[in-house]
């Protein structure tokens, strides 16, 4: 009996130091571990370890800006004169104001644009041009956009209020962060998608090292059809749909919709092999790597260097490829030290019997130039008192041009004007006509500013990218009378003549806008063709698309498909512009007036 009572207790301490032995495999090694468990650990470990990443000084500085009135000066090594100066001022309320000063090359004087804020409102002034705030609060946001006629491409997307989220509001955030990775997880087969591997050789820069390698695969269809299950559960979760509900003023539900019509635009597009691997040495992550089909992202990372390289088809007309890759490292020790960021982006043919595509988009494997950057961020400090000089190189073994100098100077006796109700209109509950009039008055001032100081950096401003001319003649009957409020009265308004408004500016503001459409549109047509090959460029490339980029003039595409009829709303005066292309960019847009297109 009593042998036997030996024996229980004995398994009994066996029992309790197999459970301790497995309890501590468990936490502290990867001994029992599944492949799904290693791969989540490692997928969070490398998120800490960017996130933990050293930004020093950098992210000192940050935070003192954020935390301590500051003065940040900038100064031009190429210019004698020209500076840009910010005086921020933060109190323990969450309430800032803000005076940027800016001094351009060849201006006798600068120009003072003040900024002010609050979780309920957020101003600006330019004294120069109105003498007060002008202010719109946190509330009726819908209604000022409408009354002030300002078009957007989507205003549904503009909320009544910016919510404010609260500490309840981000901890539920959290929480459903984690419950729906879990569920999302859940949706694949563990022992298909979810693999481990020991011993395996990497190389990690230029050293060959040896990882476990924990990886994750799966297809893109597959994916997003795990996606739309989870987050159709998602948006009929209470929690979920009152936080959006809070945040966007509508249903989650129209979020589920969106994603659902993208999935269903893609649906008969093919099909791709997704892979995300970590690599681990003494439980750290050395290397990560993303797969999907030909493209590939690679991150390196140790303490002092974070490393991203790509590869993938840039064109697959003509089956050109590229490798690059951005470099972060900080050598910052101490009191000096620099961020170093530089990006390379090389371009090879794969396959030179390939047939080129007979559009001239894609004609030409030249227009795909090799490219190279570093910018060098060099800081010292002493007492809270930071220089830094911005430097940058365009050439691989090139040497370094100073592009910026700063000063960032933090003390507690910096003061800006804050805002109140007596330097402070507040548009939110204007109509159109106050608008109107306070436009109006803004005009006036501004052709009234460039006369009287035609060499400050304002004047100059609004001179080079308004078009205002400066040899207006005001005569009395253009002096307009003001009501009480300070506004311009309805029945007098501010008619200018249209020839003030010069030939150079409407072709200037038409060459710029033209050049942004387009440059969208053909970078939207490229996204494209990453998730469809067979995407049709017409699709992207097209009036329609390119008039939401334009304002003011209404826009056609003349037979030849590379010219566009430009008419002028205000005054129904027509321009042309020419449309020249270099592979998958714009290489220019040239605009001529009506005569001066006959004589071409």
């Amino acid at each position: 009996m009593k042998s036997l009572k030996k024996v229980i207790i004995f398994l009994f301490l066996v029992l309790i130091i197999v459970a301790g032995l497995a309890a501590y495999a468990y936490f502290q090694t990867d001994l029992l571990k599944t492949p799904y468990q290693l791969f989540d650990k490692y997928f969070n470990n490398t998120v800490e370890q960017l996130t933990n990443y050293s930004f020093k000084p950098y992210d000192e500085i940050i935070k003192q800006l954020m935390n301590s009135n500051s003065e940040t000066v900038v100064y031009y090594p190429d210019s004698t004169n020209t500076f840009l100066k910010t005086t921020l001022d933060t109190d323990t309320d969450g309430n800032t104001s803000a005076v940027v000063e800016y001094k351009m090359e060849g201006a006798e004087e600068p120009l003072n644009v003040y900024f002010a804020g609050s979780k309920d409102a957020i101003g600006i002034k330019i004294e120069e041009l109105y003498d007060k705030y002008i202010t719109i609060e946190n509330r009726d946001l819908n209604k000022a956009l409408e009354n002030s006629e300002i078009s957007i491409v989507d205003e549904d997307a503009v909320p009544e209020s910016i919510p404010t989220l609260t500490e309840d509001d981000m901890n539920t955030i959290k929480q459903l962060c984690v419950e729906y990775k879990e569920k999302l997880i859940s949706k694949f087969d563990e022992k298909e998608c979810f693999i481990a591997e020991r011993n395996v050789d990497t190389v990690v820069g230029t050293e060959v090292v040896k990882t476990s390698k924990y990886t994750f695969k799966t297809t893109k269809k597959t994916l997003a059809s795990n996606i739309e299950n989870v987050l159709e559960e998602l948006c009929n979760d209470s929690r979920f749909n009152e936080l959006y509900k809070k945040m966007y003023s509508k249903e989650a539900t129209e979020f589920l919709e969106e994603y659902k019509k993208s999935v269903e635009e893609n649906k008969n597009s093919e099909d791709a092999n997704i892979s995300i691997s970590f690599y681990v040495s003494d439980k750290r992550t050395v290397k990560a790597e993303i797969n999907y089909n030909e493209s590939s992202v690679t991150l390196l990372i140790n303490n002092t260097e974070i490393a991203i390289n790509m590869t993938g088809m840039e064109n697959d007309y003509n089956n050109i490829t590229y490798d690059s890759e951005i470099r972060v490292e900080n050598t910052y020790n101490g009191s000096t030290g620099d961020l170093i960021v530089s990006a390379t982006k090389k371009y090879n043919k794969t396959d030179e019997s390939s047939e080129y595509y007979t559009d001239s988009y894609f004609n030409s494997f030249s227009n795909y130039e090799d490219s190279y950057i570093k910018i060098i961020l060099s800081t010292s400090n002493s007492n809270s008192q930071y220089k830094s000089i911005l430097k940058y190189v365009t050439e691989e073994n090139g040497e370094a041009e100073n592009l910026i100098e700063m000063d960032i100077n933090t003390n507690a006796n910096i003061t800006v004007e804050k805002i109140d109700s007596s330097n402070s209109t507040v548009i939110n509950d204007f109509t159109s006509t106050d608008y109107n009039s306070l436009a109006n008055e803004i005009i006036f001032k501004g052709y009234s500013y460039v006369e009287q100081k035609p060499k400050s950096t304002l004047a100059i401003i609004l001179s080079k990218f308004f078009g205002l001319n400066t040899t207006l003649d005001f005569s009395d009957d253009d002096m307009m009378d003001y009501s009480e409020e300070g506004y311009l009265e309805e029945d007098d308004p501010l008619m200018l003549d249209d020839g003030n408004l010069s030939l150079d500016s409407n072709k200037s503001k038409i060459e710029s806008e033209l050049t942004s459409a387009i440059g969208k549109c053909l970078s939207d047509y490229q996204m494209a063709t990453v998730s469809n090959p067979n995407a049709n460029i017409n699709d992207y490339l097209n009036v329609d698309n390119i008039k939401k980029g334009c304002s003011g003039y209404t826009i056609q595409l003349l037979e030849g498909g590379t010219t566009l009829k430009c008419t002028m709303n205000y005054d129904f005066s027509v321009y042309y512009a020419i449309m020249t292309f270099d592979g998958l960019s714009v290489k220019s847009v040239d605009v001529y007036t009506e005569n001066e297109y006959r004589e071409l």
